[in-house]
């Protein structure tokens, strides 16, 4: 009786081990992949997305990548476009307002520029933290896993052992006699 529940015991632990193996093996991969997102969110700065480093990129973060550089020009765009005004104007009352269009066009461009990569900028640094927040919450769960796996390895060694030993004291023992 003690051996099956043993053996029960062993397979239901090697079982246990192979979904925390599996489970090491998911996050590892996504801490590499959102790893490589990080640095790409964090060479994006500006606002300014590579498309070809984008698409290098594993292909568990291309959503992500996009919908990142989808909100940033969004609301980059908009920040800019409801500011805007005001340092125009504040740009005119400093100059008087005396420049040719062409003047004017240029300023109002760098001034839209600006407030671009201001927003965006702004916008990257919160992802960033909210990256490495993420990062850090991975890492403590894969650190518990492993911790766990420590665990049921050892647990699966002294079951083996048990096992191991009813089988022994199942085994038929002969004894050499004569006649």
């Amino acid at each position: 009786m003690g051996l099956l529940m043993f053996s029960a015991r062993v397979h239901d632990l090697m079982r246990r081990k192979s979904n925390i193996e599996y489970r090491l093996t998911q996050l590892t991969r996504k801490l590499s992949d959102l790893q490589d997102y990080a640095t790409y969110v964090g060479n994006c700065a500006d606002g300014n997305f590579d498309i070809g480093e984008a698409l290098a990129l594993p292909g568990s973060t291309l959503g992500r990548v996009m919908g990142h550089a989808g909100r940033v020009y969004n609301e980059s765009m908009a920040y800019a476009n409801a500011n805007a005004p005001y340092y125009q104007q504040m740009w005119m009352q400093q100059y008087g307002g005396n420049l040719d269009a062409n003047s004017q066009a240029m300023m109002n461009n760098y001034i839209m520029s600006q407030l671009y990569k201001d927003a965006a900028d702004k916008m990257t640094q919160k992802e960033v933290r909210r990256l490495k927040r993420e990062e850090e919450k991975m890492k403590n769960e894969k650190e518990q896993q492993e911790t766990l796996l420590k665990e049921v390895e050892q647990e699966l060694q002294s079951a083996r052992q048990a096992r191991d030993a009813g089988i022994k004291e199942m085994a038929p023992k002969y004894v050499a006699g004569g006649q």
